[in-house]
């Protein structure tokens, strides 16, 4: 039955003009952006669909599973739920983010991120469907903005401000070691040259929450460039961040480690080279906190070990 109202809404929309639009059902609300401007959703959206596993994260917290119509497929791996899938396993999987998919699943509030599919976008403003944007933690303001927002969005206020005292909490805990001696370069090598994150990303955020110090925007680099070996020699980290791949090979740390030129390098000389799982590595949600705790664990077992 499901599917077929699926193929039914897909065959409306290819046949309908852009100007249809869906009634919506129940009492609504509006919630305020940070723009000023507003959004009208259902007074408890019971149809959501995430559209990204940034999405997920938040919503995994802040929500039932049973009021999700759909999970992102890499939100099985990239997300929270990794941890804990049995509460979501049977839920049907969202491959890829687009019209089709929007129509075909029948939303009732869909949950994005800023890069997320424009046209997708479009198609469900176009057929009455409320989108609310969904922030990259790139900063502390923009995490509780997300964290606030999916709250608003989704009418679990009481749930979202209980969550930020208690990352509020984990943060002001991170804070009370000293760090600041370390110097982070994030490195990931995967045999096409090497990447690094400057200034304006979710892992100079983790690596600010952990207390230390991002070489790469120290130097004036921004979001997530190429960088050289000999940048690399110039740069002299105290410690190398990179991630292991999702089948725990550790591609990164692996070139770090057995490249000669980077042999004269203490932090290769110590092995300071923190290796996270790709997950915490990639974080784009509230999970950049979760990121910045397990950095800083590795840096403190470093230092206790020495």
């Amino acid at each position: 039955m499901r599917l077929l109202l699926s193929i039914l809404l897909c065959t409306l929309a290819a046949c309908s003009g852009p100007e249809e639009v869906r009634e919506q059902t129940g009492p609504t609300r509006e919630i305020e952006l940070k723009d000023g401007t507003t959004v009208t959703v259902p007074e408890r959206a019971v149809r959501i669909l995430a559209a990204t596993s940034g999405t997920m994260d938040l919503l995994a917290k802040l929500c039932e599973p049973e009021r999700l119509v759909a999970i992102p497929a890499p939100a099985r791996y990239w997300s929270i739920i990794a941890e804990d899938p049995e509460p979501w396993a049977d839920h049907p999987l969202l491959h890829r983010f687009n019209s089709e998919a929007v129509l075909a699943f029948d939303p009732d509030l869909v949950l994005v991120s800023s890069w997320s599919a424009a046209a997708a976008i479009d198609t469900a403003g176009k057929y009455g469907i409320p989108v609310v944007t969904i922030p990259d933690s790139h900063s502390w303001e923009r995490l509780v903005e997300g964290v606030e927002l999916v709250g608003a969005a989704i009418g679990e206020l009481e749930r979202a401000a209980a969550f930020l005292a208690e990352i509020e909490a984990r943060r002001a805990k991170l804070a009370e070691r000293d760090r600041s001696q370390w110097s982070v370069l994030t490195y990931s090598n995967f045999g096409q040259g090497g990447m690094t994150s400057g200034s304006g990303t979710t892992l100079h955020l983790a690596i600010e929450l952990a207390g230390m110090r991002n070489a790469a925007a120290e130097s004036g680099l921004k979001q997530h460039p190429q960088i050289s070996l000999e940048e690399v020699l110039i740069f002299d980290p105290d410690l190398f961040l990179t991630a292991s791949g999702r089948d725990g090979v550790e591609a990164g740390a692996s070139f770090l480690r057995g490249e000669s030129a980077l042999a004269p390098l203490d932090a290769i000389k110590q092995d300071h080279i923190a290796v996270i799982s790709p997950e915490l590595f990639s974080s784009s949600s509230h999970r950049v906190l979760d990121t910045a705790e397990e950095l800083a664990r590795i840096a403190d077992e470093m230092l206790a070990g020495e």
